[in-house]
């Protein structure tokens, strides 16, 4: 276990120590500047706005009213609403102003939109992690050690992991600086109000945080699995990039495309939203469904990138 993580370690270090790594690191900032700057702007147009409570009330009205045209119907926009109301009728019950989005976990919370960055830069990586060892004829070096090929295709995909840990810290340490230069005090008791069902609850804004980077941390190590199976079935990284970086950016039309047919579920392109499903929008049971598939579809790539590798002749 001991030389595994010497392993893992070594390939990390491969990654962190390519020129050019810290590149992304620094432009990872630029997005969390304009997201920062919008959000204050958005605060600061709120604040102008009245009296939140009023205008919640008005917004809960026109809510229920495009509400009662659903009528009993059954449909997500209609659900969509119903948890909106339960939000805002929880926040007006208990005082939690809608302003407490605008703050410095508040705004680390907003930054989870950025992790698709993350799996832009993870699917670079994963994507030449083994090709880049055919072409630079160190992939000959590799297989001398004493390590098997199981070891070190597992290596390079535990370093996969990390890395993604490793780029959501710096990630959540932008967010954080740019919260304080913009909003200053740290609320440390600041909740978010999310809706299971149509019962409104609160949680943590810090703890929302840090889960809703757990929850995302599967569907990018599926992302990557597939760069990486793609990477050691064509000993190349730009077919593998390419055609990955088009599945994951277009992974959300593809489940709205193919939403219609009752199969879909079974497709990982479905599932790759883990987030809404704990949103509130699917119960425990698709959850866990959700889960169950994206775990399939991982062990799957990762078991053909093996088999790939165990059997390629490096000669």
């Amino acid at each position: 276990m001991f030389k595994w993580g010497l392993l893992v370690y070594n390939e990390l270090l491969k990654i962190v120590k390519r020129k050019g790594f810290l590149v992304p690191l620094l432009l990872l900032f630029v997005p969390v500047l304009i997201l920062g700057n919008w959000d204050y702007i958005e605060y600061q147009q709120a604040l102008q706005t009245g009296d939140w409570k009023e205008n919640m009330k008005l917004d809960i009205a026109r809510k229920q009213e495009e509400l009662r045209a659903f009528g009993q119907a059954d449909s997500p926009t209609a659900d969509i609403l119903r948890q909106e109301i339960a939000v805002g009728e929880y926040q007006l019950a208990h005082n939690i102003s809608p302003y407490s989005e605008h703050s410095v976990f508040g705004f680390m919370n907003s930054a989870v939109a950025l992790t698709s960055i993350i799996g832009v830069l993870l699917i670079f990586y994963a994507s030449s992690i083994v090709s880049k060892e055919y072409s630079m004829g160190t992939i000959h070096f590799l297989l001398v050690r004493s390590a098997s090929r199981t070891s070190i295709l597992w290596a390079k995909f535990a370093a996969l992991a990390m890395l993604y840990v490793i780029l959501s810290a710096v990630l959540m340490l932008y967010s954080f600086i740019q919260g304080v230069f913009l909003y200053g005090k740290i609320a440390f008791d600041s909740v978010v109000v999310t809706a299971v069902g149509n019962i409104a609850v609160t949680e943590s804004m810090m703890m929302a945080t840090i889960k809703a980077y757990m929850l995302d941390f599967l569907p990018m190590l599926l992302f990557a699995a597939i760069a990486l199976c793609l990477s050691v079935l064509l000993r190349s990284s730009g077919p593998a990039l390419i055609t990955t970086l088009l599945l994951f950016l277009s992974k959300g039309s593809l489940a709205q495309l193919l939403s219609k047919y009752e199969w879909s579920k079974y497709v990982f392109v479905m599932h790759t939203n883990l987030r809404m499903n704990i949103g509130g929008l699917g119960g425990l049971t698709e959850t866990m469904f959700s889960i169950a598939v994206l775990l399939f579809y991982t062990a799957l790539f990762f078991l053909i990138a093996f088999f790939a590798f165990q059997k390629r002749d490096i000669a």
